[in-house]
Formats: C-alpha cells, structure tokens, sequence
C-alpha cells in the first residue's frame, strides 16, 4: 500500500528539522540506493529541508549538496531503468 509506506519526499519532509541537523551539525552520511527518479526525489527533499540553513539561497544550498557528495558526505547508487530479461521462445 503506496500511502501506508509514504513517498519519500514526505518522508524527509516529516523528519526535516532531525535530517538537517544530523547532516548539518553531525555530518550525517547520506545513502541513497534506488532508481533515478527516487534519487531525485531525494535530492528535491534534501535541498528543501536544507534551504532555510543557507538563508533561502538556492545556489548556496546546491553548493553545500554539491559539497557533500565530493566530500563522500552523500553517496548515491542510481539506476535509470529496468532490466528485464529476454524471453525463451
């Protein structure tokens, strides 16, 4: 059932004020493993939640998400489609 698990952006949002301060202050690390649309799904919630820290600056929010993942501070395991195997005919 989608809504009893809940989509990920609603997630990070309900946990936003415990997730910022863990990466923020704690220098959390960040795993995200899944397709490219729920990455994606977790950037737009991570640099939703951060924005306030770096005063609404959205290249200054970009810049600290950037940051993190040269840091090895957020880490990503993405893929973009699929794979199915051939049917035996």
């Amino acid at each position: 059932d989608k809504q009893a698990r809940g989509y990920i952006d609603k997630l990070i949002t309900a946990q936003a004020e415990q997730l910022a301060d863990l990466i923020i202050h704690r220098k959390a690390q960040v795993y995200v493993c899944g397709h490219a649309k729920f990455a994606e799904a977790v950037h737009q919630g991570l640099t939703k939640i951060l924005l306030p820290y770096f005063n609404n600056d959205l290249m200054k929010t970009n810049d600290a998400i950037n940051a993190m993942m040269s840091n090895n501070q957020y880490h990503q395991d993405v893929f973009t489609r699929d794979i199915v195997a051939p049917t035996r005919q």
